[in-house]
């Protein structure tokens, strides 16, 4: 079976992964070795669930359909333990109330943690200094959120929740099973930097605004309601911000203090024991390399 077959509608219990568009969507998937940014989950015959800016939320899939300005593509993904059947009506009556469990949970401020996850986990330091600067702060800012012990969710961990956590039957049929796969040698995207600048700034504190438009090399003249338009080629950072610029080093020891506050967060969060994996660090590059599951369909092409 082709895996752009686009005749295979989705169902309740798939696994739908997405490519964004997104300057921070595609820092996501190169650094989780991963073709994907987000991740969802097919809740009944028309709506899936989601970790979403606006918190957890069910979105019907049509209107998922429209979302092509947002995506280059998303696919269908399917467990192998239930291929090529249906969910029983039992399971899927377990799938749904999972879900609904998790519904309005918060989404943590932007995509910028989900990226700080997959930085973790995969510890992939591109040479660009300027994007080094966007990873130790994607990562600063997760390490505050799981410090925190909010109940934020995101995605990926919303996705492996609701397949390890449902009362199914039997209990482990959708958990995927995740694997550590070899990093891989993938080129490093075009990023365009005026763009990332636009998104980064929604959330970025006043303060730390100038630091960040040397750091991506964007004009000083540039006002935050109206930056000056740039080159998406970067321009060399000025000497003070250069100097700046993380290492190896300061990025993996950043990496380590996320995963203690993972660890801490697990235990804080009324989960019990930690689960292995923790489903904090869960990335849309574990899901798609799963041998729990198979690719049965591309859903859009954006």
């Amino acid at each position: 079976m082709s895996d752009e077959n686009s005749n295979i509608d989705p169902r309740p219990g798939d696994l739908l992964l997405c490519m964004g568009k997104s300057e921070i969507s595609k820092l996501i998937a190169w650094s989780a070795d991963s073709d994907y940014s987000h991740a969802a989950v097919v809740i009944d015959p028309e709506n899936l669930i989601e970790a979403s800016l606006s918190g957890v939320r069910i979105i019907s899939l049509e209107a998922e359909r429209q979302l092509q300005e947002h995506y280059f593509f998303i696919d269908t993904w399917r467990s192998l333990s239930i291929w090529p059947h249906p969910l029983t009506e039992q399971n899927a009556d377990a799938l749904n109330r999972i879900g609904r469990h998790y519904l309005n949970r918060p989404y943590p401020t932007s995509l910028l943690p989900e990226l700080g996850i997959a930085i973790t986990v995969r510890q992939k330091f591109p040479e660009d200094p300027a994007i080094r600067y966007v990873m130790r702060f994607a990562m600063d800012l997760l390490i505050g959120i799981l410090t925190d012990k909010s109940d934020t969710i995101m995605c990926s961990e919303l996705a492996y929740r609701m397949f390890t956590e449902g009362e199914y039957d039997p209990p482990k049929l959708l958990k995927p099973e995740i694997i550590v796969t070899p990093k891989s040698d993938t080129p490093f995207p075009d990023i365009n930097y005026y763009e990332l600048w636009k998104e980064i700034q929604q959330i970025l504190p006043h303060s730390l605004r100038p630091i960040f438009r040397a750091a991506l090399s964007i004009p000083d003249a540039a006002t935050d309601e109206a930056p000056q338009l740039v080159d998406a080629e970067p321009r060399w950072l000025n000497a003070a911000a250069y100097a700046g610029v993380p290492t190896d080093a300061e990025l993996a020891e950043t990496a380590r203090r996320v995963a203690e506050a993972a660890q801490e967060n697990a235990k804080g969060s009324g989960l019990g024991a930690i689960q292995i994996p923790n489903p904090k660090m869960i990335t849309p590059g574990d899901l798609q390399s799963s041998p729990s599951v198979k690719k049965v369909s591309r859903f859009l092409v954006g």
